[in-house]
């Protein structure tokens, strides 16, 4: 998963920033193994730390859930780059080892 956005502010960004991620595991006890890279910088690896989805199926209403993580404010530009990637080597669509991301919140302050 793949976003870019633009970001306008006046001033310089404060070192510290934070990522949100909103979304599920699949349903296998084994968490996916993920990474979220942040315009080329890892913010993370390792295993998905979202909640396993549970029962019912695709039309099933999902165990979402959310997480944090620091993101170092110098990294933030103009023109951002966010990846989400399952680390998992499986390309069975209809396997339990999945990762779902319904939104993504970040939050930063800048110095006057």
């Amino acid at each position: 998963m793949t976003a870019r956005f633009e970001l306008t502010h006046e001033g310089q960004m404060r070192p510290r920033a934070s990522l949100e991620i909103v979304g599920l595991d699949g349903d296998h006890p084994n968490k996916s193994l993920i990474s979220i890279v942040l315009n080329g910088v890892t913010i993370y690896e390792g295993p998905n730390p979202l909640p396993n989805d549970f029962c019912c199926g695709p039309s099933g209403p999902g165990n979402w859930g959310s997480a944090v993580f620091d993101v170092p404010g110098e990294i933030l530009g103009p023109n951002n780059r966010l990846v989400i990637s399952n680390l998992d080597p499986n390309d069975c669509t209809q396997c339990p080892h999945y990762v779902m991301v319904d939104y993504a919140v970040l939050e930063y302050r800048v110095r006057p």
